[in-house]
C-alpha cells in the first residue's frame, strides 16, 4: 500500500529509526512490598532486575495477618484497619509485574493488586498486592506492622491440602500432568 500524503515516507522512516528508542523504555511501576518478596525471604528472587527504592511503610494501616495452610502473608484492602506496615518499594518494569501478578495469583478468586500511598522519602503511589479475608484460613497471627514469620512455606515445597481453593491454586500453578503428589 503506497501512501499519498505528501511527506509520508520521510515521516515513516523517521518513526522506524525511533522505534528502538521507544521499545526500549518500558514504563516502570512502582511495587511495595510486604512479605515474601522483602529482601531475605524465599520469593525475593522473583524481583531480579528491579530496582530496590529503600524502605517505606504505608501512609494508611491496613490489616496484616500470617494465615492459610502455606502460613503467607496476607494483607487486605481494608485501609484504616490494622497497622502502618512496613516494607520495601521497587522499582521495576511491566515484564517483571507480569511475573510476580503470576506469583501472587492475579485473576484468580480474591487476590488483587491495588494502589495505595506509602513514605519513606516523600509519599507517592505504588501498587500491592492484597487478598480477601476469605483465603484467610487458618489464620495463624494477630494484625503485624512488620512481616518476619519464617514459617512461610515455599511453592516448591509444598504438599497439596484437601481446600478446594488450595487445589485451584495448584491447578493454576503446575502444569497440566506436572501436579506434586
Amino acid at each position: 500500500m503506497r501512501c499519498r500524503q505528501r511527506g509520508c515516507k520521510n515521516e515513516l522512516a523517521r518513526l522506524v529509526a525511533v522505534a528502538p528508542i521507544a521499545l526500549a523504555k518500558t514504563p516502570m511501576t512502582g511495587l511495595f512490598v510486604i512479605g515474601t518478596l522483602k529482601r531475605g525471604f524465599p520469593n525475593h528472587h522473583y524481583l531480579d532486575g528491579a530496582t530496590f527504592l529503600g524502605c517505606y511503610h504505608t501512609c494508611e494501616p491496613y490489616p496484616l495477618i500470617v494465615a492459610g495452610p502455606w502460613y503467607a502473608p496476607m494483607m487486605f484492602d481494608q485501609p484504616g484497619t490494622g497497622e502502618i506496615i512496613q516494607g520495601e518499594l521497587y522499582e521495576l518494569d511491566s515484564s517483571i509485574l507480569a511475573r510476580i501478578d503470576q506469583l501472587e495469583s492475579i485473576g484468580a478468586p480474591g487476590n488483587f493488586r491495588i494502589e495505595l500511598r506509602v513514605r519513606g522519602g516523600p509519599e507517592q503511589r505504588a501498587m500491592a498486592y492484597v487478598k480477601s479475608p476469605e483465603l484467610a484460613r487458618p489464620v495463624h497471627s494477630g494484625f503485624l506492622s512488620d512481616y518476619q514469620d519464617r514459617r512461610f512455606i515455599p511453592v516448591d515445597k509444598r504438599q497439596p491440602v484437601g481446600n478446594p481453593a488450595d487445589r485451584f491454586y495448584e491447578a493454576k500453578r503446575w502444569p497440566l500432568g506436572r501436579e506434586p503428589r
